[in-house]
């Protein structure tokens, strides 16, 4: 929006070519009285990449979970209301006994080695296998298994490496109590230079975090969520506060005297 606004103040004339925009760019750049705020950090652009690049892979899970949750009402319908339908050790055990004949067949032994599968769980489980409505598809398990194995695998290896960035950063923010790398390096690659923002409503404007102003005449009124910037910062800041006010306790409070 500024190059296009600085663009506008160039000339009158309505042209847009490539070669005009490379040169209202660069003069724009070149005008700037604070050049050093378009200075970034190149392991805050890796980390942008990669943080964004783990929003699409959450987002093309949960269009997996559909699937996932139709092929599992097919195969075994009555194992959400023991174990739920989305948690570790029920993704572990889908991998290793994806129908009830084969947990049947390992046993409480077996099935007690998944880490977090209560002994009451397993013996429900056990229990309602023989009197099982679902039917067993080789197929439709063999979907279930590799759609986990893919996601967990993709998200896994995208984690490490913002795990990795994060810690030669070795950033404040992850001090900060509810905060940790997945939000930290979101908050920290949307902003990329602090020094750009010379006090907080910046930052909240930049989010799109503000409310809209309408005043004329005796009239004042403030709107909505602007909702403009980065969505991911947006969402990342959000969910930074609701950890904050959850778990610790001098922001509990806050919270606390705004609400009353």
């Amino acid at each position: 929006m500024l190059i296009k606004e600085f663009a506008k103040s160039l000339s009158l004339r309505k042209t847009k070519t490539d070669k005009k925009d490379a040169h209202g760019i660069a003069l724009k750049l070149l005008s700037d009285p604070n050049r050093e705020q378009f200075q970034h950090d190149n392991r805050q652009v890796e980390l942008k990449i990669l943080a964004r690049h783990i929003h699409r892979l959450k987002k093309k899970q949960s269009d997996w979970k559909v699937q996932y949750t139709r092929c599992l009402d097919i195969i075994f319908p009555e194992l959400d209301k023991i174990v739920g339908k989305h948690s570790e050790y029920t993704y572990q055990l889908l991998t290793c006994y994806p129908n009830p004949q084969k947990r049947l067949e390992a046993g409480f032994d077996k099935l007690i080695e998944i880490k977090r599968l209560t002994a009451s769980k397993i013996q429900d489980i056990l229990s309602v296998a023989p009197r099982s409505i679902g039917t067993t598809s080789p197929a439709r398990e063999f979907e279930i298994i590799e759609n986990i194995k893919h996601y967990k695998r993709l998200i896994d290896k995208a984690e490490k490496c913002v795990n990795d960035l994060m810690a030669e950063f070795n950033s404040v923010i992850t001090t900060v109590t509810g905060i940790g790398n997945r939000l930290g390096a979101v908050i920290l690659a949307e902003i990329q230079n602090i020094h750009a923002f010379d006090n907080p409503a910046q930052l909240q404007a930049f989010a799109g975090l503000d409310s809209s102003i309408y005043q004329s005449g005796q009239i004042d009124l403030a709107g909505r969520m602007v909702k403009r910037g980065s969505p991911h910062l947006r969402w990342a800041l959000i969910q930074a506060a609701k950890a904050c006010a959850r778990f610790s306790p001098a922001f509990k409070a806050y919270l606390k005297t705004k609400l009353e």
